[in-house]
C-alpha cells in the first residue's frame, strides 16, 4: 500500500440507475476534523451510442462482446471527462472513487458495476478505488444500499436532533434511518425509474422525465391502478433488502403499461407519482421502529415538486420533509459524496459498520484499488 496523505482531494464518480449520465463531485477530506466538503461538481451526459449499449446491458439484452466493449468504452469516457475537467476547471485531484454503472443487481447474490478504471489509474496516474459492492455480498450483505455508511458519518457531524432519515430518490428509492446507535438502511422500492420509463415509452423518446413533476401535478390518481401496482411482492419483503431494474424496470412497466396508457399521460404520471410516494410511506410505517423527526431528501426526485408534495402530505403529523440543501449539500451531490467517503475509508483502512446497513456478517473495508 502506498502512503496516503492526511488531507487530500478525492473525486467521487456516480452513475445512477436512470442511465442519463454521470456526476463528478470533487471533495476535500480533512483527517483532523474528519469532514468531507464539496469543492466543485460537474455532470456529463452519455454519448448516445454508449447510452444505447448501457441500456442493452442493463436490460440483460447484451452479449458478452457488447458487455465487454461497453465496460471499456465507459472507462475511456471517464478518462476523457476527468482530463477535460482537470484542464477546464483547474481541478487538483489526488484520488478517485468510482461507483460504475450497475448492469445487474440481486441483493445478497450478485451485483455488477462496469466501467474499466485502468483508464483513470494508468493513463491519468490517479489511484482509483472501485467495486465497493462485491465485498459486502461476499460477507453476506445485500450489496446495497451503501450510501448509509456516509449518512452515518454525516449524522455524527450534525447537531443532534433526534431521529433522522436520509432518503434517496434516484431511479430506486432507499432510506437510512438513524437514531443514536440505532440504524436501518434498505431500498423501499422504485422512485424515478417507472415514471421515467413510462414517459419515454409513451412519448416515443420525446419526453425523458417529468421536470419538476409538472405532468403529474395536472393529473388524478387512479385508485385501481395504484392498488394493482402496490401488490408487488417486494413491498412485503422485510429488510435488509435491496432492489433494482430487475424488479421495477422493463418487466414492471410491461405488466402495467397497457392500463397506464389508457389513463392518458397526466393521470398515468399522477398515479405513478403517488405510487412511489405511498410505497415510501408504507415502508416507513411497516419497517421502522418509529417515524423520524426529519426526512432529508436527495437525488433527482427531490426536484420533483409533485413527489415532494405527495410525501409531505403523507408524512404530515409524523415527520418533517426537507431536502439535504437545508444542511448545505446539493441534492445531486450526495451519492457521489457517499462513494468518495467509501474511497476515503478504503484509503484509511477503516472498517465500516456493514452489519447495521447491509446485513453483512462483520465490519470490513470495502473496495479495490487500481494504481
Amino acid at each position: 500500500m502506498f502512503n496516503v496523505k492526511k488531507n487530500f482531494s478525492i473525486l467521487g464518480i456516480m452513475n445512477g440507475t436512470s442511465l442519463d449520465g454521470v456526476d463528478y463531485v470533487l471533495c476535500s477530506w480533512n483527517s483532523k476534523n474528519r469532514r468531507l466538503k464539496v469543492q466543485d461538481r460537474a455532470s456529463r451526459k452519455f454519448p448516445r451510442k454508449l447510452q444505447e449499449q448501457l441500456n442493452l446491458c442493463a436490460k440483460n439484452k447484451a452479449n458478452t462482446e457488447t458487455l465487454s466493449l461497453t465496460h471499456f468504452q465507459l472507462g475511456k469516457m471517464y478518462e476523457n471527462h476527468i482530463k477535460q475537467l482537470i484542464i477546464s476547471k483547474d481541478w487538483k485531484v489526488d484520488y478517485v472513487a468510482v461507483h460504475g454503472q450497475t448492469v445487474f443487481h440481486e441483493g445478497g447474490k450478485a451485483s455488477l458495476q462496469i466501467g474499466e478504471v485502468s483508464y483513470i489509474s494508468k493513463n491519468l496516474g490517479l489511484p482509483t478505488i472501485y467495486d465497493f459492492r462485491s465485498g459486502d455480498i461476499a460477507l453476506g450483505g445485500q450489496g446495497a444500499p451503501l450510501a448509509g455508511l456516509f449518512h452515518e458519518h454525516l449524522y455524527s457531524q450534525l447537531p443532534r436532533s433526534g431521529k433522522i432519515s436520509f432518503h434517496n430518490l434516484g431511479g430506486i428509492s432507499n432510506l437510512t434511518y438513524i437514531h443514536d446507535k440505532e440504524k436501518q438502511c434498505f431500498d423501499t422500492g422504485p422512485a424515478n425509474m417507472p415514471m421515467d420509463m413510462f414517459l419515454k415509452k409513451y412519448s416515443k423518446g420525446e419526453i425523458l422525465f417529468d421536470r419538476n413533476g409538472t405532468i403529474a401535478s395536472k393529473g388524478k390518481v387512479d385508485s385501481l391502478m395504484l392498488e394493482k401496482m402496490l401488490t408487488h411482492k417486494y413491498f412485503r419483503k422485510k429488510p435488509p433488502k435491496s432492489t433494482g431494474r430487475e424488479d421495477f424496470g422493463e418487466e414492471f412497466l410491461k405488466a402495467h403499461y397497457k392500463h397506464l396508457k389508457k389513463l392518458g399521460i397526466y393521470n398515468a404520471l399522477a398515479t405513478l407519482n403517488w405510487f412511489v410516494a405511498f410505497s415510501i410511506f408504507e415502508a416507513y410505517r411497516k419497517f421502522l421502529p418509529d417515524f423520524p423527526d426529519k426526512i432529508y431528501l436527495y437525488g433527482g426526485g427531490a426536484r420533483n415538486k409533485a413527489l415532494v408534495k405527495n410525501l409531505k402530505d403523507l408524512f404530515m403529523g409524523n415527520s418533517e420533509v426537507h431536502t439535504v440543501e437545508e444542511i448545505g449539500i446539493g441534492v445531486s451531490d450526495m451519492e457521489a459524496m457517499a462513494f468518495a467517503f467509501l474511497g476515503v475509508s478504503f484509503l484509511e483502512n477503516k472498517k465500516l459498520s456493514l452489519p447495521d446497513h447491509t446485513g453483512a456478517k462483520v465490519k470490513q473495508v470495502l473496495g479495490k484499488l487500481s494504481i
